[in-house]
Parts: structure tokens; sequence; C-alpha cells
């Protein structure tokens, strides 16, 4: 198909850019699954705002039992910016409730959950209910996640931590965070019967116990020989840490695997850590979705220049950081643009895929399009559209087609950008010809082209019969995530009804642990017409996008 015909009507509507006069050689294209890159959903402006009344007549009770079953962070940024934007915005609460703190504790108790530790401290601070016991504790362990320790303490002393109604959660932090505080301050005995009386309460925390009875008993050194045999939980929290840190050992690099999300934040960014360890727990912390780009890019920014004996796992992070320091300083595009490649390469290797690509985008907004570019235009596409900066993909696309000899060698990437984008930048459906061409052409793998008329037909695309009839020849893949029977419907009933909060949920709970490109087609599917329904259109799309990008057919070479 020739490329004028084929780039007229694509590149309608788009901001003017300069094409370079060199040619690239097209080379084979290969469907292989990569760690999904994904573009963060429209979501965090105020084109993204979700209506004010997001709950309707959801009960309370129905919305805690949700909550508890989801597995937060979720592992999908569509659905990490949708639901943060849920569980932060205004509007009136479920009815229902025990106390009328209640819907604000399970917002600030499940965002915590996910790690998103500056979040519960602006919704706390922003609530006008700082005195309140709930507000308090979780403005107290945001403030020990921030760093902020002489604070978190002052507010805990307030709060009447054995009577105050919270959830036992919360008042469980809350009796181990005045534990902590007198602890911290040497009054041992003081720290143990707090914690003897959260025991009273139902407290179960064994760790605090042992470590403050040894100190109370001023044996400091029983404390280091039980500490340096303490069995670590199986999930480390930043509480627990916190009392970890009173005696010697265990290492950082033992608390990381088994660290809360919250904790692994905090650890990115304690200052007073060795570089190794914060760039360990960043980047734990990036893969789950707990941490964005520009905290990963700070623990990076701390890496030593000179290199020192470190285990391998620790010098491989230590050449991650290394390699993003020097994108950092080098001006020559060219250059700075295989250092990108490399460093990216890198991170698919660490399962950081994303989380890089998205760290690269500014990156990649230095490099120019030109003859000495043009080998660079497919990570350009991928880089942009993880940074949800489809217009720069979309140029990217188009010149490094134009750049070459066969002419279309990158456009079949428009179909997938036109997916994921909000607005669209060029026709809706416009590039789902040279998607049928190459499909009929036998250059999608049967997978992504199951998935692709799923989605397609899930967003209300036309989908060309002869690229239905190419999929129908294969086997349809019946693999990934269901949920528990019922929860579709239920979905689907949501959305109809315009239960925006509920719906944002349910699809959170359908997609399963894995998120869109763990789910199942038929799940998918009804996801992304249930949210189009619920009008969620911009996160409709962005789900398909995730779904498909690790599959999209890429270049066997540049």
């Amino acid at each position: 198909m020739p490329l004028p015909l084929l780039v007229g009507g694509l590149v309608a509507g788009m901001m003017t850019m300069t094409l370079g006069a060199g040619k690239v050689h097209a080379g084979p294209i290969e469907s292989g699954e990569l760690p999904p890159v994904m573009a963060p959903p429209a979501g965090d402006g105020p084109s993204a705002a979700l209506p004010y009344d997001l709950w309707g007549d959801m009960d309370i009770g129905a919305l805690e039992a949700l909550l508890a079953k989801l597995d937060l962070p979720p592992r999908s940024p569509a659905l990490s910016s949708l639901w943060r934007r849920l569980m932060t915005a205004g509007g009136p609460p479920p009815r229902g409730g025990r106390t009328a703190g209640h819907f604000l504790a399970l917002r600030l108790e499940a965002l915590w959950r996910a790690g998103l530790v500056d979040e519960v401290a602006r919704l706390a601070a922003s609530s006008g209910k700082a005195s309140e016991p709930v507000v308090a504790v979780a403005l107290a362990r945001a403030e020990l996640a921030q760093g902020q320790v002489a604070g978190a303490c002052e507010r805990v002393r307030a709060i009447p931590v054995h009577t105050a109604v919270m959830p036992k959660a919360m008042r469980g932090d809350a009796v181990l965070i005045s534990a902590w505080c007198a602890a911290r301050e040497k009054r041992y005995r003081a720290a143990l019967l707090t914690i003897e009386l959260g025991f009273d309460q139902g407290l179960d925390a064994p760790l605090a116990f042992d470590i403050v009875s040894d100190l109370a008993a001023g044996m400091p050194r029983r404390a280091k020989r039980r500490r340096a045999k303490t069995r670590l939980p199986k999930r480390v929290r930043l509480i627990d840490h916190l009392f970890l840190s009173l005696v010697p050992g265990p290492r950082v690099d033992a608390v990381i695997p088994r660290a809360e999300p919250a904790l692994l934040v905090a650890l990115a960014r304690d200052g007073s850590l060795a570089p190794r360890h914060r760039i360990a727990a960043a980047e734990a912390a990036a893969r789950i979705g707990a941490l964005d780009a520009e905290g990963l890019g700070r623990a990076y920014e701390s890496a030593p220049r000179a290199a020192r004996p470190v285990s391998a796992g620790a010098a491989k992070r230590l050449e991650r950081a290394r390699l993003w320091r020097a994108i950092a300083a080098e001006a020559d595009p060219a250059r700075k643009a295989r250092l990108v490649r490399d460093l990216l390469g890198l991170g698919q290797g660490a399962d950081l895929y994303e989380p890089m690509a998205r760290l690269l985008a500014g990156a990649v907004r230095d490099i120019p399009q030109n003859a000495a570019t043009a080998w660079f235009a497919e990570t350009g596409i991928e880089i942009a559209a993880a940074a949800g900066d489809f217009q720069r993909a979309l140029g990217w696309a188009v010149f490094g087609s134009a750049e070459e000899s066969s002419g279309s060698g990158l456009l079949h990437w428009l179909t997938l950008l036109d997916i994921g984008q909000g607005e669209a930048l060029v026709p809706r459906g416009s590039g789902i010809a040279l998607t049928e061409e190459m499909a009929l052409a036998g250059r999608f793998a049967p997978r992504v082209l199951h998935l692709l008329v799923t989605v397609l037909d899930a967003l209300a695309y036309e989908v060309p019969i002869p690229l239905w009839e190419a999929a129908s020849r294969t086997p349809q893949p019946n693999d990934g995530y269901l949920p528990p029977t019922g929860l579709l419907s239920e979905l689907q009933a949501a959305a109809k009804a315009r239960a925006y909060g509920k719906t944002v949920l349910l699809a959170m709970a359908a997609l399963g642990p894995k998120g869109p490109r763990g789910a199942h087609m038929i799940t998918l599917a009804d996801t992304i017409r249930a949210l189009r329904a619920a009008g969620l259109e911009r996160d409709a799309r962005r789900i398909g996008f995730e779904a498909l990008f690790p599959l999209w057919p890429r270049r066997a070479s540049h």
C-alpha cells in the first residue's frame, strides 16, 4: 500500500512534524510477549474527573467487602490511575457506616495497602479531620513513611489508642506506633505496657513484643542475639521494620523481598540507606506500581560513581542506575538514543520494562527525528506510548515509515495507538485497513489476532469481516483469569445503572491479579464494555491498549 495514500488520512489533525531524509531498510516483524508497556490512563486532569455521585445507593458494607478482596496496588497503570481517582474523589459517601468516619477510614486504609503514601497524606490532610483518631493514625503512618518521625510520634501521643473507635488494622498500628515512639526514646517499660494492653484488644505483634521485652529487661546483648535469629514475618510492614531498627540486624537485603508496598516506598526514599538498598527497594516498588518513574529516577541518582564489590544482583541494579545517569549527562542525540535503548533492554530483563519506559520518556523528548536516529523510531514509539504521549508515538511511527524504502514498516502501530488514545489524533479506525492487510499476510500471531478483534469489537470499532475470518481460522485462546460466577453479570448491571464506583471496583476484581494482560478474553471484553457503558471511555481504551501492547508485533532487528 503506497505510503502517501496511507498517511494522507492518518495524519489529519496532527501537529506539524519534521521528517528526516535518511533511509532505514525495513526488517522482518516478529511477535513475542514482552513485559507490558502501558500508557498511564488519562485520568489525572480535570477532563478525566469522575462524576460527583460515585456510589449511588451502594452500601458501605458491600464496599468494604469489595475492597478487602482486591489485590493492591493494581498491576495495571490504567486501573491504578482509575482506582486512585476513585479513592481520592469527593462526593457523597455510600449509605450506612458504623461511624461518621467509616468511609474515610476505608479509603485511607486501601490507599495505604497500595503503598500510595503521598495520597494517604493528602487525603487525610484535606479531610479537615486531622484530630480524629482514624485520620491521625493515617497521617502518622504516612509521616513515618516520609521520614517525619517527630511529627508522627507527636500526633500519636494525642490519640487514646486503647479506647478510640477505629478499624482493627488501624487500631493495631496506633498501638504499635505509640509503643515504638516510646521505645525510640528508651522508655522501654512504657512501650512494653502499651503492647501488652494491645494484646488485650486482639493485637498480634510477636516481633515488636520480643524486641521491646528484651530491651525493657535491660539486656541489649540478648536483644541482639534474638534479633539475629529472628524469623522475619512473611510480610514485613513499615512498623515491623521500625521495631527491627531498634537493634542490630537483619540486613535490609532480607527485608526488601518481604516488604509491604508502603515500606518499599519508604526505603526507596530513605537517604540514610546505602544506595544499593535504596535502588533495590525503588525497583521492587516500581515493579508493583507503588512508586512512580520520578521516584525510581531519584533512587537511581543516588548511585555512587565509583564501583564497589557487591553481589551480582546489586551490580546489575547499579549498572542500570549508572546508565540512567549517563543518559541525563549525554548531549549527543544519537549516543543518547543508544543509551536509552540499552537501558530499556536492561529494564526488560529485570521485569522493569514499563516503569523504565516511562522513566525514559523525558530523555526521548530530547531526541530529534532525523536520519541519525531513524533506527530508533520503534523504540521511540514504545516509550512515548508508555508515557501516554500518543501524539509523539504517532509522530515516530509516521517518521520511521517515511524513512524506509518499503514505506509502511511501522504504521502497523497506528491501530494500537488509536485504541489507546483518549482523544482521536487521527480518524478512528484509520489504520485498521493496514492491520487487516498485515493479518491476512500472516504477520500477526494467532493470539494477537484474537485479542485484537476482541478489543476492537468491545470498543465498538467496525471490524472488517476478513479480520474476523482470519482469527476464526485459528483456535481461540482459552487461558487467563476468569472471575467467580456472577461477577461479570454484576459488573454489567452496575455499569448499566451508572454506579461508577461499584463498576470500577468490580472491573478490578474481574480482571484479576495481573490486570488486563492476565485476564481471559471474555473477561477483558466484558470489562471494556462495562467501563464504556459507565461513561469511562478513556479508561476502557487504556485497558484494551494494555492487553495488546506486550504481544504487539515488533521488529526482529533495527
